[in-house]
């Protein structure tokens, strides 16, 4: 009985240590300059978002798409990339870094399928 009761303690342990594990690396905490990519990255996938709609609107001669939409959204997309080749240079984080950069090599190949620059 008492062996029995060990190996359910045991056993209880155990799960508790896993789900601490998992849920330790799960919901990891994120750097200062993880933060910042990650809000370029977003700001980027906003307009990115806003770019292609407004795509599918021109497209559809939709009335309510101004002639200057477009140009709008690409200069947003530019200001992110400028804020993202600014911010590089100064982060330590070797993750945040890794991720800066594929990101900047997205913006830049949006860009140019896209048929900017």
């Amino acid at each position: 009985m008492v062996r029995q009761m060990m190996k359910y303690v045991t056993l209880i342990l155990i799960l508790v240590a896993a789900v601490l594990a998992y849920d330790h690396f799960k919901n990891k905490p994120v750097s200062g300059d993880m933060k910042m990519v990650l809000e370029l990255e977003a700001d980027f996938a906003a307009d990115q978002d806003a770019y292609l709609e407004s795509r599918s609107r021109q497209r559809e001669q939709d009335p309510w798409v101004r002639g200057d939409e477009l140009q709008d959204i690409i200069g947003g997309i530019e200001q992110t990339k400028m804020k993202l080749q600014r911010l590089i240079p100064r982060l330590t984080e070797e993750g945040a870094m890794k991720k800066a950069l594929w990101l900047d090599q997205k913006i830049k190949r949006f860009i140019r399928e896209m048929g900017y620059k």
